[in-house]
């Protein structure tokens, strides 16, 4: 009824295990995640886990909750490999389209080698790092993003009505508290650079507004 996973909650979740001789398969089906991961019984570290899921819509962290309480009791560099596919990936309210998400750890925490969704709206890349230990991390996340209409790009980012028109590229190099999982615009500390080209700004006033 209620499947909690790093502090976030999907309810009407049904699961399946198997677990066979050469690895573990373990099936999701919900309204929010849908898909299978393969945990490998052999040469983890070489062959990582290896998930696909035609969705995950994947609840943004409450302003209010503990940085602390994602992945509570996961070092970083404990984890292996990681290697995901999503059809259909979903950040609170904003969609993202396709997805991937490559991982491998090192002596510091988990590198992301490489963090890339592409939609009709918008496209972004983003490479970082996962580091601290189980009880004190971090992450830090560098973010292209680009769009023929940043209008439809803020809109497809949860933030409709702002803009008309305008192709843009954007980077953002941001830190925040916890995990990648644990990404909420409210507690990122970074830095936005933005370039617009032949856009408008809606519902402003001409002179002082």
């Amino acid at each position: 009824d209620d499947f909690t996973f790093a502090n976030r909650h999907f309810p009407d979740m049904r699961l399946n295990v198997n677990n066979a001789a050469a690895a573990t398969t373990m099936r999701f089906d919900s309204v929010a995640i849908a898909g299978s991961l393969e945990i490998p019984k052999a040469d983890i570290v070489g062959r990582g886990i290896n998930a696909k899921f035609a969705r995950i819509h994947w609840p943004e962290t409450p302003a209010d909750a503990p940085d602390a309480n994602a992945f509570s009791a996961v070092a970083p560099a404990s984890l292996p490999p990681l290697h995901i596919a999503v059809d259909d990936f979903q950040l609170g309210s904003a969609s993202f389209g396709s997805a991937e998400f490559e991982s491998h750890p090192d002596a510091g925490g988990m590198r992301v080698d490489k963090l890339a969704s592409h939609s009709p709206n918008m496209a972004m890349t983003a490479s970082g790092d996962w580091t601290g230990t189980a009880k004190d991390n971090h992450s830090r996340l560098a973010i292209e993003l680009s769009a023929q209409n940043l209008g439809h790009m803020m809109a497809a980012l949860g933030f409709p009505g702002l803009i008309d028109g305008g192709s843009t590229r954007a980077t953002i190099d941001a830190t925040f508290a916890g995990p990648p999982s644990g990404f909420a615009l409210a507690k990122l500390d970074g830095t936005l650079a933005i370039n617009v080209a032949e856009g408008r700004i809606l519902d402003v006033d001409p002179g002082a507004g």
